[in-house]
């Protein structure tokens, strides 16, 4: 069954939609994971599909929606976000040449709204998921990247601008104990959520981690996003809901029905 897939923008907070004109027929949704991206200045979006499929292609528009234009058409898009400079960032994935089952991730950099794609680093190729690359507030752009010492220690690449800034050793290993999620809290704190092995935080910008797991509380299994309110308290969504206001040393429920 093919699904017709609509972009839409919210006015007054959410009371309602309008469409921005695009849409793109799509066979499944779980599969397609479109994602949608503004600059910080509200003049470009980008949307993209995360698929199985050939011929996906990355989209721009810089007026509101309105009209698109294929931004690239050569690669599938796991990831795009805009940092505060409006510089844009893109996950790819590329086929290589004679391999029809063999991926190549490859991050691109592009500082001219998607005109010209900067190659930046080949990426592991188990890192596709769009939840492994985050920008924070400082406009720094987060990314897995290999070992760079021929070990199995798990990495984490800072990029500034479109140039390394410094390299994270992670708190986790290769495979099942991979990062989910991640967040740098206004107070600092890096937050890390992992698929197998809890909660881990940063104080010193990842020089050293702390577990920051109560298994009594939040166990070991997937969690799956982190974002702050503007009391700096700390949310947690995942198998439950939960948050913090010490930067994830503690942690308390929050059951889907109460205000946050």
């Amino acid at each position: 069954m093919i699904r017709t897939l609509l972009f839409a923008v919210t006015c007054a907070q959410a009371q309602s939609w309008q469409n921005l004109g695009f849409f793109y027929d799509t066979q499944d949704l779980v599969w397609e994971k479109p994602r949608i991206d503004v600059s910080a200045d509200d003049g470009v979006m980008v949307a993209s599909f995360n698929s199985r499929d050939a011929g996906r292609s990355a989209y721009v528009s810089a007026d509101d929606g309105a009209s698109w234009s294929v931004m690239d058409s050569d690669f599938q898009h796991s990831y795009v976000g805009f940092d505060a400079q409006n510089n844009m960032y893109i996950v790819t994935r590329k086929k290589q040449s004679g391999a029809s089952l063999t991926y190549v991730d490859s991050l691109y950099y592009s500082s001219d709204n998607g005109s010209t794609l900067q190659p930046l680093a080949d990426l592991p190729d188990w890192s596709i998921n769009d939840r492994n690359f985050y920008i924070d507030a400082q406009g720094r752009f987060y990314t897995p990247s290999n070992s760079m010492n021929g070990d199995l220690d798990f990495y984490l690449r800072r990029y500034q601008n479109g140039s390394v800034s410094d390299s994270i050793i992670s708190p986790f290993a290769i495979g099942s104990d991979a990062m989910q999620a991640m967040i740098l809290t206004s107070n600092g704190v890096l937050v890390i959520s992992t698929f197998n092995a809890g909660v881990w935080k940063s104080t010193d910008g990842g020089a050293s981690w702390v577990d920051a797991t109560d298994e009594t509380e939040l166990g070991t299994s997937t969690f799956a996003w982190f974002t702050e309110g503007a009391s700096g308290r700390l949310y947690l969504a995942g198998p439950s809901f939960r948050y913090s206001d010490d930067d994830g040393d503690t942690w308390v429920s929050h059951g889907c029905g109460t205000t946050p």
